[in-house]
């Protein structure tokens, strides 16, 4: 077959399996788009396992109906990825993407992203209650950037997660436990945890996030509080029990206390930010060690990053100490030579 210019036409030489695998790397809006190139074209779109919106400019109803128009024409029977994601939360309708959602549930997608780029204010979100036993998802994240989960239910079940990406407010002792216990497999948790600070004073505030697991590998886990409370942000602890554990990263504004056990020797890199909260008042707290004790829990770090906050915090009231702790680390092995230069700058 030729084209008009009559040069060979190549693609039209290919299968459609092929062509339908080069359309799953496209936006979903494009590869409709190429219906119109000829009869062959029409419905390939159609038989694409990787459906993909990004809505950019401001909302329309015309994407949403154009969303629903694509799914009711949809062929096949499972989804490989779903993808949605718009510049806000208040862009689009919440039970429209809700049946979207659920629309990917019952074709049992394998990957399902839901994501808002931007947005000053967090905003919580129900999602369907489905969702959360979906047994086909592998790697699912529920609005990481500006949503918050609000109303995940004690009862999960991801028997084949092996990454998770969410935000949740307010949780209590059973988050991590059950999150735990329904993904026996997950291997990546991207984990944002905001605490409120209103509870009755009778309520019990103290949260310990217990992450045990042995198939672990990578762990964000970020700790908001809106302001410093002594009552509230005291109390909350983190016990890492994570043997395969090779990547981890704490992000926490107050200073939580945190307990690092069993961690591999092949952990690779570490990132601490924490105390934002905690550096102003440190002078009427007598919890000066917290820093240190998450530090002597990762001695054998190959890559340690500790925020500007987090040095301030560690050195306020000994720094002397502070400094021969690191360099005890650097003198048994070579993981920390690169930080003298960071010591001697502090002393």
């Amino acid at each position: 077959m030729e084209t008009k210019d009559g040069e060979e036409d190549r693609i039209s030489k290919l299968s459609n399996t092929l062509l339908i695998h080069i359309l799953s790397f496209l936006e979903t809006r494009y590869s409709v788009r190429t219906s119109i190139l000829s009869t062959r074209w029409k419905n390939l779109w159609a038989c694409v396992p990787n459906l993909t919106f990004h809505l950019h400019s401001p909302p329309s109803y015309g994407f949403s109906n154009f969303i629903d128009r694509v799914l009711l024409l949809h062929d096949l029977p499972q989804i490989h990825t779903f993808t949605f994601t718009c510049n806000s939360i208040f862009d689009i309708k919440p039970n429209r993407l809700n049946s979207w959602i659920s629309f990917a549930i019952k074709r049992r997608v394998h990957h399902l992203y839901i994501d808002f780029i931007h947005g000053l204010f967090f905003q919580p979100l129900n999602f369907p209650l489905s969702l959360f036993t979906c047994e086909s998802l592998v790697d699912l994240t529920l609005g990481f950037n500006t949503c918050i989960v609000s109303n995940l239910p004690d009862s999960i079940c991801f028997p084949n997660l092996k990454s998770l990406k969410i935000w949740v407010a307010d949780p209590d002792d059973s988050l991590t436990e059950n999150l735990f216990r329904s993904c026996p497999v997950l291997e990546v948790l991207f984990l944002r945890a905001r605490l409120e600070l209103d509870k009755d004073e009778d309520e019990n505030d103290e949260v310990i996030f217990n992450i045990c697991t042995q198939s672990l590998r990578v762990l964000r886990l970020y700790l908001e509080a809106d302001s410093y409370d002594e009552r509230c942000c005291f109390g909350h602890e983190v016990v890492i029990d994570a043997p395969a554990l090779d990547d981890l990263l704490l992000d926490d504004n107050f200073m939580a206390c945190y307990s690092i056990n069993n961690v591999s020797s092949s952990l690779a890199i570490v990132h601490v930010d924490v105390g934002l909260f905690f550096w102003p008042r440190i002078a009427e707290c007598d919890c000066h060690n917290r820093v240190l004790e998450l530090l002597g829990g990762i001695s054998n770090v190959r890559s340690l990053y500790l925020s500007s906050t987090t040095l301030r915090v560690s050195s306020f009231f000994f720094l002397d100490k502070f400094c021969r702790f690191i360099y005890k680390i650097v003198d048994c092995s070579d993981i920390f030579k690169n930080i003298i230069m960071l010591m001697n700058f502090l002393v």
